[in-house]
This record gives C-alpha cells, sequence and structure tokens, in this order.
C-alpha cells in the first residue's frame, strides 16, 4: 500500500477512536452523575464547580487518549500493515547500550529545558499581523484557558490524586503519542523523504495538532528531540521515556510546590537569562552528540520498515 494512503488511514483511525474514546468515557461516566448529561455537560464546563471534577477530567483525558494513541494505532497496525505490536518498539538492544540510551536521553531531556523555557517566553510574545487578528485572539483565548484547566487539574489534594496524574499527564500520553508519531508517522514519512526531513516534519506536526500555537516551538523542538532519539537508539522505548521525564518532571515540581518543599512554582513561565539558555543549548547538543556515538554504528534508523535500512551516519 502506497505511503499516502497509509498516513490517510493512520489519521482516520485515529479520529475514529478519539471519536468513540469520548463516547464510551462519557457513557461509562454516566452513571456516577445520576445518569444526567446535563451534570456531565455541567462539569465539563465548570470542573472547579464539582468536589470531583479534577478526577472526572483526568479519567476523561486518560481514557480518551489511550483510545485515541495507543488503541487506535494497534488497530491500524493490525488491519492497515499487518504487523505485531512488537513492531513499533525497534530492536532490542543489549544491556550496557540499553543503560547508555536512557541514561543519555535522561541527561538530554533535562538539560533542554532551561533553553525550552526561554523559547517559551519568546514563543508567547509572538504577535501576527493584523490580518490574522481574529486569529490571534482565539489563540490567546484557548491558551489562556488551557492554562487554567491545566492550573486546576494539577492541584492535587491527595497522593492518590498525584499518582493519577502522573499516569494520565505523564506516562499515557508519552506511550501514545511516541507510538503513533514516531513509532508510526515518522517511519512511514521516512519513507519519503530523508530520516532527518522525517524528524523535523513529524516534530511539526506533533507540535501543531496540539493548537496551542503560543507552546509551538518549543513543543516542536521536543518532537524532534524524541525524533532523534528514536532515529538513532532503533528503540522507540527511548522516546517513550525521554517524553515520560519531560511530562513527569513538571508534575513532580507541581506537586512539590503544593506541599511547599520547593519555593519554585514551574506553572509560571520562567524568566531564563540568555546565557543560561545558551548553556542549556550547548550541553543538550554536548549529551545528544554522545548519545549519538554510544548507538551502534550500523544501527538502521527506522527499524523494521519497508524500505531498504539506512545506517545511523544517514539519519541526520
Amino acid at each position: 500500500m502506497q505511503v499516502t494512503y497509509r498516513i490517510i488511514g493512520l489519521v482516520l483511525f485515529v479520529i475514529f477512536g478519539l471519536l468513540i474514546s469520548q463516547f464510551v468515557a462519557m457513557v461509562v461516566a454516566l452513571p456516577f452523575f445520576g445518569f444526567s448529561l446535563d451534570a456531565v455537560f455541567n462539569t465539563l464546563q465548570n470542573p472547579p464547580q464539582n468536589s470531583q471534577g479534577r478526577i472526572f477530567l483526568l479519567y476523561l483525558q486518560g481514557f480518551t487518549a489511550s483510545g485515541a494513541f495507543v488503541l487506535s494505532p494497534w488497530l491500524y497496525l493490525k488491519q492497515f500493515e499487518s504487523k505485531p505490536w512488537g513492531y513499533l518498539f525497534g530492536h532490542r538492544q543489549p544491556a550496557a547500550l540499553q543503560i547508555k540510551s536512557f541514561g543519555g536521553a535522561l541527561l538530554v531531556t533535562l538539560a533542554v529545558m532551561p533553553f525550552n523555557a526561554w523559547v517559551f517566553a519568546w514563543n508567547m510574545q509572538w504577535k501576527f499581523p493584523s490580518w490574522m487578528a481574529g486569529f490571534e485572539i482565539w489563540a490567546q483565548t484557548n491558551e489562556q484557558r488551557l492554562r487554567e484547566l491545566t492550573v486546576f487539574i494539577t492541584a492535587f489534594s491527595s497522593i492518590g490524586e498525584f499518582l493519577l496524574g502522573l499516569l494520565v499527564i505523564a506516562m499515557v500520553p508519552a506511550l501514545g503519542e511516541e507510538i503513533l508519531f514516531r513509532g508510526i508517522l515518522q517511519r512511514q514519512v521516512a519513507q519519503k523523504i530523508p530520516t532527518g526531513w522525517a524528524v523535523w516534519v513529524v516534530a511539526f506536526v506533533f507540535s501543531f495538532i496540539h493548537f496551542q500555537f503560543y507552546g509551538l516551538v518549543p513543543r516542536m523542538i521536543l518532537g524532534v528531540l524524541f525524533g532523534y532519539l528514536f532515529a538513532w537508539s532503533g528503540n522507540l522505548w527511548i522516546a517513550v521515556w525521554a517524553h515520560f521525564v519531560n511530562n513527569g518532571f513538571t508534575i513532580v515540581m507541581v506537586y512539590l510546590y503544593h506541599l511547599r518543599l520547593v519555593a519554585f512554582d514551574i506553572e509560571q513561565t520562567p524568566q531564563i537569562p540568555l546565557s543560561a539558555a545558551m548553556t542549556s543549548l550547548a550541553l543538550t547538543c554536548l549529551f545528544l552528540w554522545v548519545f549519538r556515538r554510544n548507538c551502534q554504528t550500523n544501527l538502521v534508523a527506522l527499524p523494521t520498515s519497508d524500505k531498504k535500512p539506512q545506517k545511523l551516519t544517514e539519519a541526520l
């Protein structure tokens, strides 16, 4: 089957999975709202008014994301590609190399955070042309609404809510989004264009579909990092781990701040000096270089794809 048709099929599967998952999640939740759709929609529109609003949003987000980004890709692989689930995760690396790869991914993810925070502050100051005034107002309103929703969801009142948040906000997106974007889509795009270009194209798509345009660039940077970690290691679990570290670090810091164990509120846009941002960027590049060197030189960039394997040095 042609790559274009595969991508279209994947998109349709994900959209269908998203709609079905949301519908099923609503139906399952009905008994907890006295079988009242009005009560469900009122909670969605104003979660703080319901004492269980945070739990409901976490449940809805986790259920929907699992259906759209985990179950749908699995069904797609089975129906369209006739490939096993293990195809997604690539090569089984030697234990020593796995330790280096996971450690390297951890260092890369932590090192890039100050630079990405600086980029985020710059991205937040974007001004659009006058003819895009309507879009700018919508984007700013959407960004503010999502920020307020995030603050509400992450105001964990117990260790149980924190662990649920870690699962839903950190683990499920890390697994599901990496399966979809790196495990399947990046492989497919790399069958049409060089792997390096595929990494950047898919990273842009990954960031764009969040529809948070005042975080477009920093999210794309993360997508590029995850894409190269997968392309160079040939192991999707490395990208999943890096994605989880990025999301999980934020969740942990938010929880520690609410417990007054740290004084820094990570949910507020930090003011990162340019010197610190450049140091962060330099360290990130250094750790990426070391990560790439530690990967086997004969490791294919996109394992088990349908095209001729590429050597690691070609995945640029």
